[in-house]
């Protein structure tokens, strides 16, 4: 498909998104290049025509990427482990786990800088690596739930350090 440039596109904005070689070529009122098709057209934007477009952005919150220590807990707290926080948003995170961790597909992340409990659900597993979506966020003093003490037990236990 050959990428189609407006006439009153400079040369020099050609040159820096086509390379040196165009710009010998446009002389005429068409171009050609050896690595995309350029041509002097209708107003269209100039781009690349080898590089597919990027994925469309699926999380409905953007994540900022950030390195937070994090512990999975999960089964009244008979189970728990370190983890590491590599990107978080409103709505989920990307978790980096060891690749023998093995869990539910619903547990708490407890946030340990912050002092947030997650209730997460697993979205993807790729190895080490894995995503959440939180079904919902609180800190440790609204936990009423004598059941839940385990969880700021093991907040503090981890925070303490």
């Amino acid at each position: 498909m050959p990428v189609l440039v407006d006439r009153q596109t400079s040369s020099f904005a050609v040159e820096r998104c086509f390379g040196k070689r165009v710009r010998e070529n446009v002389g005429s009122s068409w171009a050609t290049a050896s690595r995309v098709d350029l041509h002097w057209g209708p107003a269209l934007n100039v781009t690349h025509n080898d590089q597919p477009p990027p994925p469309a952005e699926r999380r409905p919150k953007p994540r900022k990427r950030v390195l937070l220590r994090g512990i999975i807990t999960f089964a009244k707290g008979a189970h728990s482990f370190d983890c590491t926080i590599r990107n978080l948003s409103e709505s989920g995170a990307r978790l980096l786990v060891g690749k023998s961790a093995q869990f539910p597909s619903e547990f708490y992340l407890i946030n340990v800088r912050d002092g947030l409990l997650h209730e997460a659900k697993l979205i993807w597993n790729k190895g080490e690596e894995i995503g959440v979506a939180f079904k919902s966020t609180s800190t440790f003093d609204v936990i009423t739930d004598p059941a839940l003490g385990f969880l700021k037990r093991l907040w503090l236990s981890k925070a303490a350090r």
